[in-house]
């Protein structure tokens, strides 16, 4: 089956942060979503993308990136190792050294929204698990970090916050406590 790219989206450009084979960037490519840059270190995935999109900075280890100096983006792509928030793991949540790199992202976004004063990335979209949001008991997950005072730019709307709450109560989900609070506050509004 041959697909067509769609112009739907006109100058806007991606970074993809522990990119694998380039999913991201794969899927944004239909939209006219231009990939700009890419963070991988397992040399077989860079491969794969490099096929795909020759043209693409390769920036290499995530730890290694200063966010303020790499070509700012419209978005930020990331899916960061999951084995210390999977539900078949240890569920260390972000106490596991894996999934601590989820901070590397969030650092590099600051950083490159600093250099730009605030104007890139415009939007970040992470890509997990489900255990995401209440591994180690919400203590170190992104229940955490969600509630830590993020600026309410970067806030869930309220009928994300809904979707969540509804889909946890569907599927008989005990969200901890911190993140169920600071939802039902959110939904609200």
């Amino acid at each position: 089956m041959k697909t067509e790219k769609l112009n739907t989206s006109p100058g806007i450009t991606l970074g993809s942060l522990f990119d694998g084979i380039g999913g991201f960037p794969y899927a944004a490519s239909f939209f006219g979503i231009e990939p700009v840059w890419a963070s991988e270190i397992i040399t077989h995935a860079v491969s794969v993308t490099k096929k795909h999109f020759p043209d693409m900075l390769h920036l290499g280890d995530i730890t290694q990136i200063d966010g303020g100096k790499i070509p700012p983006v419209n978005i930020v792509t990331f899916g960061s190792p999951c084995q210390g928030l999977s539900t078949a793991g240890r569920r260390l949540g972000l106490a596991d050294e894996r999934s601590s790199l989820f901070s590397e992202a969030i650092r590099i976004i600051y950083e490159m929204r600093e250099a730009t004063n605030g104007q890139y990335p415009r939007y970040a979209v992470w890509e997990n698990v489900p255990g995401a949001l209440s591994s180690n008991s919400g203590e170190s997950s992104l229940s955490a970090i969600l509630v830590a005072g993020a600026p309410e730019k970067y806030s869930l709307s309220p009928k994300a916050c809904q979707g969540i709450l509804r889909r946890a109560e569907h599927r008989r989900k005990i969200l901890p406590k911190i993140l169920q609070e600071a939802l039902t506050l959110a939904a609200r509004y």
